[in-house]
């Protein structure tokens, strides 16, 4: 293992509009960000003091902007770092600034996918469509870097379909999603069909399995199963999500 030390190009998040994020209240400042130029100045001074080379930018969103100026000035300087960080689903993240990014570096993205469900992402207010995420994954594991996506179940209004709209998107994904995270835990009345709650450990990632109770007492819960593609009804493969019932 190699240290890995953080950093920041920007503060606050420049979309700032998702309906389930708090990033933005009671934030004294508006979003800003820090030029591409002083941003290199940054890494290599941390490169010079503890001799690492890997950096992990903790923002809540790098913009394309920042990617674009920085790959192009790491390239320039024939790369010295790598580095990963968030960014968002954006039309400008095409093929021909992906390469350039990992030819600066960048060896991994951290997408908030959250849901692959369209009504879901209009309540979000995420900004993201469905062609655009399928077409950023795919350019970007063609440039040679690490995909990685989080999404949860149980947004206010979700129902079990939509969910599964979503467990449907990232295993369609699986050749250019390597690594992916989901979880779902959300208070919701009995007698809404709606996602209740999956364990962190039921993500689309394997043959899991299992159950957990919806914290509201109520026992209609959640389960991840694992079948064949002869049985399990669901277009793109053999995840599906089934309530077990009363």
């Amino acid at each position: 293992p190699s240290l890995v030390l953080p950093l920041q190009t920007s503060r606050g998040c420049y979309h700032g509009k998702c309906a389930f994020c708090n990033v933005g209240y009671g934030y004294p400042s508006p979003y800003r960000q820090v030029d591409a130029e002083r941003l290199v100045e940054h890494m290599l001074a941390l490169t010079k003091r503890y001799g690492v080379r890997h950096i992990f930018f903790a923002d809540e969103a790098i913009s394309p902007r920042t990617l674009r100026d920085l790959a192009a000035a790491l390239e320039g300087l024939g790369s010295p770092l790598h580095w990963c960080g968030c960014a968002r689903f954006e039309k400008a993240l095409k093929r021909e600034l992906l390469e350039r990014m990992a030819r600066g570096g960048c060896r991994m993205l951290l997408f908030g996918l959250e849901t692959a469900s369209p009504p879901i992402m209009q309540y979000m207010a995420k900004g993201t469509q469905l062609d655009c995420m399928r077409r950023v994954l795919q350019d970007s594991a063609w440039a040679g870097i690490w995909n990685h996506t989080f999404f949860f179940f149980g947004f206010p209004g979700e129902t079990i379909d939509h969910a599964q709209e979503t467990v449907n998107f990232v295993y369609e994904q699986s050749t250019v999603l390597p690594a992916r995270s989901g979880v779902g835990c959300v208070r919701r009345r009995r007698r809404q069909r709606t996602v209740c709650r999956i364990p962190h450990r039921h993500h689309p990632s394997g043959a899991t399995r299992g159950r957990n109770r919806c914290a509201a007492g109520g026992r209609r819960t959640l389960r991840l199963v694992h079948q064949t593609n002869k049985k399990a009804r669901c277009v793109s493969g053999p995840f599906r999500l089934y309530w077990l019932g009363d």
